[in-house]
C-alpha cells in the first residue's frame, strides 16, 4: 500500500524482519522528520534495516498479533 506517511491515522507503526523476526516499533513523526512528508509506509518498509541481523526484508507487523495486557 502506498499510503503517504502524513496520512497514516496510528501514532506508531511496527515492522518485522521476514528472516530472524525481530520487531521494531517506530513512531509516525519521527519517521516524518527522518525523511520527507511526501514518503510512504511502502519506502520505509523498503529501506529499514533489521537491527537483529541487519537485512533489509521487512514487512509491516500487525499489532492486533501482539499479546493483550489485561488491565487492572
Amino acid at each position: 500500500m502506498n499510503t503517504k506517511l502524513s496520512a497514516v491515522s496510528d501514532k506508531r507503526t511496527d515492522l518485522m524482519c521476514s528472516e530472524c523476526g525481530h520487531k521494531s516499533s517506530y513512531k509516525i513523526a519521527d519517521l516524518i522528520l527522518a525523511t520527507r512528508v511526501e514518503t510512504t509506509t511502502h519506502e520505509v518498509r523498503q529501506s529499514a534495516l533489521c537491527r537483529g541481523c541487519g537485512v533489509r526484508v521487512m514487512q509491516v507487523c500487525n499489532r492486533l498479533d501482539e499479546p493483550v495486557r489485561a488491565s487492572v
